[in-house]
């Protein structure tokens, strides 16, 4: 099923070829819908970052597309759309 190019790559990704199978047959077979309780809020599921988190963040973020072009940012939902709206000004 995989090339030695494939196996390659999942190694690289710390990953065995058995676990790529598994994944690629949960896509097969679907994923069933999940019950959702509740809304998720800051703390109970959300995670709220702290000025010093923040900063790190940026940081990562600023070192992982250094030398690269970002081209645009695409919120996964309308809720996602309206948390970042501020930041599309960016």
């Amino acid at each position: 099923m995989f090339t030695p190019q494939d196996l390659k790559q999942i190694a690289d990704h710390g990953l065995t070829p058995e676990r790529v199978e598994e994944q690629v047959e949960n896509f097969r077979r679907g994923f069933p819908f999940l019950k959702v309780v509740r809304a998720a809020s800051p703390g109970d599921g959300v995670l709220v970052l702290d000025g010093a988190e923040v900063d790190a963040a940026v940081a990562r973020y600023d070192a992982a597309v250094a030398g690269l072009r970002v081209v645009k940012f695409v919120p996964a939902s309308g809720a996602a759309t309206r948390m970042f709206k501020d930041s599309s000004s960016l």
